[in-house]
This record gives C-alpha cells, structure tokens and sequence, in this order.
C-alpha cells in the first residue's frame, strides 16, 4: 500500500505519462515545483512531510514509495488517467519544463531556496531526513517561483525543445530543429564553456547564424 498522499500519486502519474524522467531527484523536484507554484498562486497545495536531503527538498512518503514499492510510478500512471482533475496541466508542464531546463544544476537551484538553506548546516553535517519548515518559504523564494511563471507562459513551453549535452541544457524553438544537428559541434563545445549555465537558449539570426544566451 501506498504511504504518499493521492494528490501526490496522481502527480507522480502525470510525471509517469508525461516527464519520463530518469531519476528520484528529477521527481522530486517536479513535485518540490509544482507545490511551490501552487502555493504562490493562491491554490490548493500540499507542502507536509518534506524533509532536507544534501541534493535539495524531498517528499519522504514518496521517496519512500518509489524506493520500496515496485510498480509505484506504473501504478500512478494508471491513477493519474482515472484523476486528472488533481493535476493542474498548465503548472506540471511548467514545473516539468524547470526541472528539465536546469540540467546538472537542479539542485544548485533548490540549495538557493530559503526553505532548504536555512538547514543547511544541519543537513550537511549529516543529519537524516532534516524536516523543512514551510515558514522558511520567504518572499524571497515566492518571488523567484513568480519570476519564473512569469518568463515561462504555457504558449512558449509549447514551442520549445532541449537538448542535453554534457548534463548542460540547449533550449531552442521546434521550428529550428532541423538546424540542430549542424551546429552540435558548436553545442558541444560551449557545453564545456564556463560562461554557460543550464539553461542555454539557442537561436539563430537572418543569416543563419548561432546564438547562444
């Protein structure tokens, strides 16, 4: 039997049909987003039981559920098709688009939220499941959850495609995805460029030239 909550069953479903994501940590941190998102924007959410692991914010029933609970994600999968009304499309796919357009600087992003570096010291010197207190979510952390909804409309979230090279980002519009593959040397070289940083957004001017930002 399932320990997590069933709104947090039929997100991990929708991540399930939806993110194919490859790791705990990208799950969690999709569920981590999403509540925040949630919470700023005045809507139901659901913030108990997260604990502070030294890769970010964790959901323990779910961790748990994932970890020992074979067919967990499956089963989820099939929970979210009977209960779609619990997950708000818009903010999973925004949430998901962050989890993915971060990379390999996932939890860089989450380690910069007052929510979990006001434990920090605690956490990193090794204490287990660290409770994180939803008092410690300042306006600091709403205003970056804000920024982000607002830079990030649905419309554009549709329109783009990533590229992972090297755990670095490329995020570039569908429509160019045919020029993708003739400039990978170029990707792959400033994937290893320290001025950088997931995400990297990809264009290209009138004369066909790559941009990176």
């Amino acid at each position: 039997m399932a320990n997590s909550s069933e709104r947090k069953q039929a997100l991990v479903g929708w991540s399930y049909n939806n993110a194919g994501y490859i790791s705990n940590t990208q799950l969690q941190k999709f569920l981590f987003f999403y509540e925040c998102f949630s919470k700023i924007d005045g809507d139901t959410y659901e913030l108990e039981g997260l604990k502070g692991y030294i890769n970010g914010p964790v959901f323990s029933t779910v961790f748990g559920d994932v970890r020992y609970n074979d067919g967990f994600t499956a089963t989820c999968g099939e929970i979210f098709l009977s209960r779609r009304d619990m997950v708000n499309e818009h903010r999973a796919k925004l949430s998901n688009f962050l989890v993915k357009s971060l990379g390999n600087r996932l939890s860089e992003f989450t380690h910069g939220l007052n929510i979990w570096a006001s434990k920090r010291l605690e956490i990193e010197k090794g204490t287990y499941q660290v409770p994180l207190d939803e008092a410690d979510f300042t306006e600091h952390d709403a205003s970056i959850f804000r920024n982000i909804e607002r830079a990030y409309p649905e419309s554009y979230i549709d329109m783009v495609d990533m590229r992972n090279i090297g755990g670095k980002i490329f995020v570039f519009f569908k429509t160019d995805a045919d020029k993708i593959n003739s400039v990978i040397e170029a990707l792959s070289e400033a994937a290893y460029d320290t001025d950088f940083n997931s995400p990297v957004y990809i264009s290209f001017n009138e004369m066909g030239e790559l941009l990176l930002d």
